[in-house]
Formats: structure tokens, C-alpha cells, sequence
């Protein structure tokens, strides 16, 4: 089962049928784009938590998982690390579906955990070490919320 959801997890990394075409992309909005990215995102529930996992071959950490589902959508790529992700677009108050959500858990100011915003509330899709994979959760349970960030 870990090496199909590997070979699933790099066959994703390459060009998608739902990727539009870079001249297409720049006609969407905002908001489609980042609907884009989320259901990018959406396909990789219930990948396991593995740190360096697309190193390893074996899953995906937080920032492997954002940079994945951006790579899919848009085309757009992301550094390996919450902090280098954190260093792009624009803070946003209200997040919506696709924007990038920093915590740092140890509350030390450090970027150590990213997802991507369901756009309700601070609901987020991630891979997530306490869960063990890719799911959904109420990321205000997460410690050390930093904020949100549009890069679409």
C-alpha cells in the first residue's frame, strides 16, 4: 500500500489533467485557483505522515504535501519548509479555500507546521504527524497559530 501511494504522490508531481494550461490560469480568479489547489489537496487524504517522506518514498510531511498540491494545480513551485513557504504571498485575515496556514507549534515564532485552508474558519487540510496522515481538522486545536498567507 506505501508504494502505491508513493507512485501516486510522484506521478502527481508531474503534469495533471485538471492543471490548466498557464495561458488558461491566468484568466481565473483568485478564488478558482485556490479551489484548485485545495482539491489538488483533497486527493492525497489519507497519505501517511512521514517526515522527508517524498525522500524516502514512503508519504509526505506538512510542506511536502502544500508544495505538492500548489506544484499539481498551478504549476507553482514551493521550497521543502514551512518557514521558506511562509516568505511567499500575502498575509490574508480571512483565509479561503487554498491558502497557506502557519503554526509554530513550540510557540517559539518559527514557522513548524503548514496546511492549506478549507476556507472556513481555521479548518485545514494537512499532513499531520498527531494524525498520522493527510486529513481535515480543526486547525485551532493546533498550538501557536502564525496566520494565513494568499500566494494565488
Amino acid at each position: 500500500m506505501a508504494f502505491g501511494v508513493l507512485v501516486a504522490i510522484i506521478a502527481s508531481i508531474g503534469v495533471s489533467a485538471e492543471k490548466p494550461h498557464k495561458a488558461e490560469a491566468t484568466f481565473l480568479s483568485s478564488a478558482e485557483k485556490g479551489r484548485l489547489v485545495y482539491a489538488a489537496g483533497k486527493k492525497y487524504i489519507g497519505t501517511p505522515y512521514v517526515s522527508q517522506g517524498l525522500y524516502s518514498g514512503y508519504g509526505m510531511d506538512c510542506s511536502e504535501f502544500t508544495l505538492t498540491a500548489y506544484k499539481q494545480a498551478l504549476g507553482i513551485r514551493l521550497y521543502d519548509s514551512p518557514a521558506s513557504q511562509m516568505s511567499r504571498g500575502r498575509w490574508v485575515s480571512n483565509p479561503r479555500k487554498g491558502d497557506l496556514l502557519f503554526w509554530s507549534e513550540d510557540r517559539s515564532g518559527y514557522p513548524t507546521h503548514v496546511g492549506l485552508a478549507r476556507g472556513d474558519a481555521l479548518m485545514t487540510l494537512h499532513a499531520s504527524s498527531y494524525f498520522g496522515r493527510v486529513v481535515v481538522s480543526d486547525g485551532s486545536y493546533i498550538p501557536g497559530y502564525i496566520g494565513a498567507k494568499r500566494l494565488v
